[in-house]
């Protein structure tokens, strides 16, 4: 019965992928509304979803919960870190920087809130939030270093200016209004609820739209592609599964860190290895064959879970 629902639940966000497939391919939306769709998720939908996640009443438990997947989540990128050198360091320059970032960064936030929310509800939006932070952290971190050769001073601080983003606030606001237990008016609260829920088919419609756009026959005779992709969607939460059970991750929070990790590359690798000087195009390879593939491999790996 569990795993119908799992099924199901994925087959519906699967479903409204569909949907941005087709308006995409029939011109219904075009790149420009594609952007300003991601743009909406960015700076308004998700933060009204994760302001809501964290209007719960207090608890211990629920606060502890959070540090635990807090560091989870800085566990499960260092791991990735460190696994991505291990495994590419035959790769000549702009793919093995692709790669390792790729590896590293998944698509957590836009495909994975969307997951969490129908899997675990409220509560694994909550504790997805403090995932999304650490991902954050780390991507104007590590994540600039890796594509630029290092940080230096200039980029230490755009790095800082980076970290106030539309998510790490929206997680900061969330935790005031968690610990202080703010309850917000009705009106107010009735509002980002509204808004918050239509961060999933939103999300589900531009990953749609991606896939729309994508050219296959540049990606499939390119057998590194599949090398990086595999590692990313299955071999990196495998480990975390196998890894962070042994330390008695609790089952939940367990959960939610392994299904982030099994999400599809980030679409900010394009983004850094345009800006910084690498291969955008091989980027967005990666990106839209790991997208495309996901759709066989995430309900695998929650399947497994």
């Amino acid at each position: 019965m569990a795993d119908n629902i799992v099924i199901e639940q994925v087959l519906v966000l699967f479903l409204v992928i569909l949907v941005g497939f087709i308006v995409k391919k029939r011109r219904m939306i075009n790149d420009e509304v594609s952007q300003k769709l991601s743009d909406l998720l960015l700076y308004v939908t998700m933060p009204s979803m994760i302001i809501v996640s964290f209007h719960v009443e207090f608890s211990v438990q629920m606060l502890r919960d959070a540090g635990i997947i807090f560091v989870l989540g800085i566990a499960a990128h260092v791991f990735s870190i460190i696994l991505g050198k291990l495994l590419f360091y035959k790769f000549p320059g702009n793919i093995n920087r692709i790669m390792r970032f790729g590896v590293v960064f998944s698509n957590c936030a836009f495909m994975g809130f969307p997951v969490i929310d129908g899997l675990f509800g409220r509560d694994g939006i909550f504790f997805a939030s403090m995932y999304i932070a650490v991902f954050h952290i780390f991507i104007w971190t590590y994540g600039i270093g890796l594509f630029s050769g290092g940080i230096d001073l200039k980029d230490t601080k755009k790095m800082f200016k980076s970290l106030i983003n539309p998510g790490i606030l929206s997680v900061a606001a969330g935790l005031i209004i968690f610990l202080l237990q703010i309850k917000l008016p009705n009106p107010l609260y009735q509002a980002l609820d509204m808004v918050g829920g239509m961060t999933t088919p939103i999300s589900m419609i531009v990953v749609g739209a991606l896939l729309a756009d994508a050219d296959f026959k540049k990606v499939i005779f390119k057998w590194h592609l599949y090398y990086g992709v595999l590692v990313r969607l299955l071999l990196i939460p495998l480990l975390v599964f196998l890894v962070f059970r042994l330390f008695a991750a609790p089952p939940m929070l367990l959960g939610i860190t392994v299904v982030l990790t099994a999400m599809p590359m980030a679409v900010n690798t394009a983004i850094f290895a345009e800006k910084y000087g690498g291969d955008a195009e091989l980027a967005s390879q990666y990106i839209v064959l790991s997208t495309a593939l996901s759709i066989i491999t995430i309900p695998a790996i929650i399947l497994l879970i």
